[in-house]
């Protein structure tokens, strides 16, 4: 225990000399964990790399009437060219995998909820919507919003922490935000929080 403090001391002694910019930069360099891209595939919409599918799932591209693929990269058929055309094609593709029990780690969490896929980041151009549980398949952005608290008691902040609930498909009983959620299509992110 004394060993984890001294440590905390100093890393928190360390911190205190960087701007908060530099602080939170180097908490986001502690916390990535990201394989090597040379596992995923590029998603390409509309000429863009829009998400990064990983070689696990390639084959249920490959066999897909919606998807041409080869080695450099997945792209939607030329035949759907509007986003609603693109959105009911991955509805059907996911759908069927789900239904097939593929992809259960991920599909298990089926929503019927969507989020939308933007060509050049939030509320630009929509390329496609797609159910909130395929995300990470296809490896697209995905936007949320998160609201925190704090008190202050004594002159010492107290931050308040929330804990998901038990029937959560993600993350049941974890320590989380007090408000938080996904910007489902349709929304902006303050809608969200409503």
């Amino acid at each position: 225990r004394s060993f984890k403090l001294s440590y905390y001391n100093e890393y928190k002694s360390y911190l205190s000399k960087m701007n908060w910019s530099s602080r939170a930069l180097k908490c986001v360099q502690r916390l990535q964990n990201t394989d090597s891209c040379s596992n995923f595939i590029p998603l390409v919409v509309e000429n863009k790399m829009s998400g990064m599918i990983h070689e696990d799932n390639i084959d249920y591209f490959k066999q897909s009437e919606y998807f041409d693929v080869d080695n450099s990269s997945v792209e939607f058929v030329e035949t759907l060219i509007t986003p609603a055309q693109k959105t009911e094609a991955l509805h059907n593709f996911f759908s069927k995998l789900k239904d097939e029990g593929k992809c259960l780690n991920t599909l298990n969490g089926w929503r019927n909820e969507t989020y939308s896929v933007f060509r050049d980041g939030f509320m630009s151009s929509l390329l496609f919507d797609v159910e909130r549980a395929a995300v990470p398949i296809l490896g697209c952005k995905s936007y949320g919003v998160h609201l925190n608290g704090y008190s202050i008691v004594d002159g010492t902040y107290k931050i308040w922490v929330g804990i998901r609930g038990r029937h959560k498909p993600k993350f049941p009983g974890m320590y989380d935000n007090i408000v938080a959620g996904g910007v489902s299509s349709g929304f902006k992110g303050l809608g969200s929080l409503g």
